[in-house]
């Protein structure tokens, strides 16, 4: 279903040039999973969840892994008015803060290059269905980075407009292209977003 905006007539509303310049907002993904292309039909649903006292406890963190085979596909919502050009961005820790994260690696001599691709369509994805052989198609080539403990890194702008979700595709960029972590949405970031 479409989201209806709650943002009705704030395009009429008078904006005073001079007005302060908002902090870009951090956008996390809500939905990572991985897509194999030697095997096109497995589906890699990443909903891991563990039961408690009080009940199922589904955690913020999810996975990202990049290797000659598997890629990553993340989905951001973009909610906000205004805030309408958005960045990717990756942080990752320096080698001396690697063992705080328990579940980290990149092989191949400690650097990994990805593609990030553009997908086509926007609307939200199913991660119990998703696979390679029904992920949604390329649309472009967004940028190829290299990325390696300690690297901070931030992609060029592209349009995201209000309501809309972003679709992008993590793959193998060059020889060494391994690369494992969980996203930890906390302070100090570990991961890809979206701002």
């Amino acid at each position: 279903l479409e989201f209806v905006s709650p943002y009705i007539g704030l395009d009429s509303a008078v904006y005073r040039p001079d007005s302060p310049r908002l902090p870009p907002i951090t956008n996390f993904p809500t939905l990572l999973t991985q897509i194999n292309s030697s095997d096109p039909s497995r589906n890699y649903g990443d909903i891991h969840k563990w039961t408690s006292s009080f009940g199922l406890v589904y955690p913020e963190d999810r996975r990202l892994r990049v290797d000659h085979e598997v890629s990553s596909v993340a989905q951001f919502r973009v909610l906000d008015w205004g805030m309408e050009h958005c960045t990717v961005n990756v942080a990752i820790p320096s080698s001396e803060e690697m063992e705080d994260y328990m579940d980290f690696s990149i092989v191949n001599g400690g650097s990994a290059t990805i593609d990030i691709w553009m997908l086509e369509g926007r609307e939200d994805l199913r991660e119990h269905t998703l696979t390679w052989r029904t992920r949604p198609k390329r649309v472009i080539l967004h940028e190829t980075w290299t990325v390696k403990p300690g690297s901070i890194l931030e992609s060029k702008k592209f349009d995201c407009p209000s309501m809309s979700s972003q679709v992008l595709e993590f793959s193998c960029g060059g020889a060494a292209c391994d690369i494992t972590f969980r996203q930890d949405p906390k302070e100090p970031g570990l991961g890809e977003f979206l701002l």
